[in-house]
């Protein structure tokens, strides 16, 4: 495999990157995909399980999907968005998984993608999430999501994996996902991540240092919980004491 990958962007929820492949026509490569990810070629043509991908299309892979990549021009680039399990859920992209919309908003995006930033790429990858997600509710769903708000509640410092709230559900993952949206409004990492800066501003207030507040909300370190509480609560934690 010839093949180079330069980072542009890395946030806590994506990682974009240049891939370019030198391969030469008619090469064949068997790859899994590591988690979600939207691809959006910018020259070349390669062939995915048999459909054709040009600077035209767009795809979305799903975690440990297996694809079979035969290079249809000698060499072809892509840029690639590896999309946290908390934004694949926001965006609905499990209910996605395949060929994706390509607008112009996302080939702006994708020409600049040196320079684009995060809100730029939220943007675009979010723009169709609303028409992913269309449940009809009915009890047994309000019920399913009750559970997993009590589970979330009775441990909001647990690090709650959407496969992990599925089973308190008991639901498949991506069902969970669409339905706690149809009945809430919201998505499931959304509303776990609230629950979990709630309790982490209750810490903070009764005393606790901030790095120690980190840690026991199961935040990776004290950077990663003042990054999510400024971008969902429009402040940084020393702000929000009481």
């Amino acid at each position: 495999m010839s093949r180079t990958v330069a980072t542009l962007l890395r946030t806590d929820d994506l990682h974009v990157l240049d891939v370019r492949c030198t391969c030469r026509r008619g090469t064949v490569e068997e790859e899994s995909t590591p988690g979600y990810e939207v691809v959006f070629p910018t020259s070349g043509l390669f062939r995915r399980d048999g459909t054709d991908v040009d600077a035209a299309a767009a795809y979305v892979a799903a975690p440990a999907s297996e694809q079979r990549i035969e290079h249809v021009t000698d060499g072809d680039r892509c840029v690639a968005v590896l999309v946290s399990e908390r934004l694949a859920d926001e965006l609905g992209l499990d209910a996605g998984a395949g060929a994706a919309t390509r607008t112009r908003a996302h080939d702006r995006v994708v020409a600049g993608a040196g320079r684009a930033t995060e809100e730029a790429w939220l943007a675009v990858l979010g723009a169709d999430a609303p028409a992913r997600v269309r449940v009809r509710v009915r009890d047994d769903h309000r019920r399913a999501v009750a559970r997993v708000r009590e589970a979330v509640a009775a441990a909001p410092g647990s690090p709650w994996s959407l496969r992990e709230l599925a089973s308190v559900a008991g639901y498949a993952p991506h069902h969970l996902s669409r339905v706690f949206r149809a009945c809430t409004g919201t998505t499931v990492s959304a509303h776990r991540e609230r629950v979990r800066l709630a309790w982490a501003m209750e810490l903070a207030a009764a005393g606790m240092p901030l790095a120690d507040v980190a840690a026991a909300a199961g935040f990776a370190d004290h950077g990663h919980l003042t990054r999510r509480t400024r971008h969902v609560l429009g402040a940084v934690p020393s702000q929000l004491r009481r």
